[in-house]
């Protein structure tokens, strides 16, 4: 990978719960925060079963991203084994643009991802998806946010 002269913009806080990571992001984000990320996250991602592993991504502010920033995360996250990311989107400035910027990237790979208000309701989707099985399918309940 191409060393970059950009500082990582945006920040991360990680957490586990079971098998779900939760990662709380404040952006906007560009590809370096991205690697950063992605740094942090293989120390996280060796405390959970691969094969159960999903993502809470809770997003706030003005959570948003480059084309190449999102491309960099959408790949890590398939190579990552990823079964399902779930995202909160209650806390950002722009949810309906955010979305759809996280769902155009996230149905290029092979990601099953959705869009939610709150923690709650996204880790019940992501532990239905672990009991469903990892069928590689993208679930999206297509929710606009306005």
């Amino acid at each position: 990978m191409q060393e970059s002269f950009f500082a990582p913009h945006g920040n991360i806080q990680t957490s586990i719960d079971e098998n779900m990571v939760i990662i709380n992001v404040e952006g906007h984000c560009n590809t370096e925060f991205f690697q950063q990320m992605a740094k942090e996250l293989a120390v996280v991602r060796e405390q959970v079963e691969i094969e159960q592993y999903t993502a809470l991504i809770i997003l706030h502010g003005e959570a948003l991203a480059t084309q190449d920033a999102m491309l960099f995360l959408t790949q890590y996250l398939e190579a990552s084994l990823v079964n399902a990311v779930a995202f909160n989107l209650s806390d950002v400035l722009t949810p309906a643009l955010t979305q759809n910027i996280c769902h155009q990237s996230f149905a290029q790979v092979n990601i099953r991802h959705d869009f939610f208000q709150d923690n709650e309701s996204a880790k019940a989707w992501l532990k239905q998806c672990i009991k469903e099985g990892s069928s590689g399918d993208t679930l999206n309940n297509e929710q606009v946010m306005v």
